[in-house]
């Protein structure tokens, strides 16, 4: 069995290869990643480097070990981060004498479930990355679009949230702060609808939403944030009818608070066209405490009118 610090040029028995450039690698965006198979005549092996502070490389896997492969000259880095899960585990020199394919790194014992690794480089000198190793069932897992187009529409004692769905998410996780940027504490999960209405809040505070999707297990980084100030719409607040007239030329009336009209206002021109999410709004004229769903592409026009003194 190998040890750490040896050439190990192929993975052992039990274990499988995950190469620089396989595409459920994903390199920090913005940062001055290159290949190399030739051009750097100390690295005897193609690979990525990465030459400055904050750069870094994530996979994310099911299985329970992997280890790191790497390179080290006196051009490497002498301060990487290990990064499993959110928890740092340690801190690598790769600073030393000409050496490719060497295995730098192994955590093993992993509970059978899905982990995420971080190789963080904290200096200016290469992070010379070739390979993760993993068991050799591991699963590889991509990374899950987050949901788009996050909207709040604001009630008594209630913030009514609508986002755009993600492509084969099983389920949506709600998420709420004091204040902007979070730390955000999961309210609801499970949800299954792209839509939530939170009603445990107070009128005339400000919240702050985003919203996760997860698929295949594995879930998504926050949506956009969306802040909320619930308001009393029992007669404090000024009120207007909204006619939306539909492609098949019907017409849909509802009597809302200019707030309300407002955030509808809002969601319909940030809308993206291609997105065929719908928004919700309360029913007022004529049936009480009802919902209905309006689809974005379903919508010709739209038109306010007061409500007459």
């Amino acid at each position: 069995m190998s040890t750490i610090g040896q050439q190990l040029k192929v993975p052992e028995t039990g274990w499988k290869r995950v190469l620089y450039n396989n595409e459920y690698i994903m390199y920090s965006p913005n940062v001055a990643w290159m290949y190399d198979g030739t051009s750097v005549s100390y690295h005897k092996t193609s690979g990525k480097f990465g030459t400055a502070v904050g750069e870094s490389l994530v996979l994310k896997f099911r299985g329970t070990k992997v280890r790191f492969i790497g390179s080290t000259w006196s051009t490497c880095s002498n301060n990487i981060s290990v990064i499993v899960d959110g928890v740092l585990q340690t801190s690598l020199s790769t600073y030393g004498a000409n050496a490719s394919y060497i295995f730098l790194y192994e955590l093993t014992g992993l509970s059978d479930s899905i982990h995420t690794i971080e190789l963080l480089n904290n200096t200016g000198n290469y992070l010379a990355f070739y390979a993760f190793d993993v068991d050799d069932n591991a699963t590889l897992i991509g990374p899950v679009d987050p949901p788009q187009n996050l909207t709040a529409t604001l009630g008594d004692h209630s913030v009514n949230l609508l986002w755009g769905e993600v492509a084969g998410a099983a389920s949506y996780n709600v998420k709420r702060a004091a204040n902007s940027d979070g730390p955000y504490t999961t309210i609801a999960s499970n949800i299954t609808l792209n839509s939530y209405v939170d009603a445990n809040v107070e009128n005339s505070v400000t919240y702050y939403y985003v919203v996760t999707a997860v698929v295949g297990g594995v879930e998504s980084d926050n949506s956009n944030e969306v802040a909320a100030t619930p308001v009393d719409n029992s007669g404090t607040n000024v009120q207007a009818f909204l006619k939306v007239t539909m492609i098949d030329s019907s017409e849909r009336e509802y009597q809302l608070t200019i707030t309300e009209i407002d955030s509808f206002i809002s969601w319909f021109n940030n809308h993206m066209s291609g997105d065929s999410a719908s928004y919700m709004l309360n029913k007022n004229v004529g049936l009480r405490n009802s919902k209905e769903y309006l689809a974005f592409d379903k919508i010709i026009s739209f038109e306010v009118i007061p409500v007459a003194e």
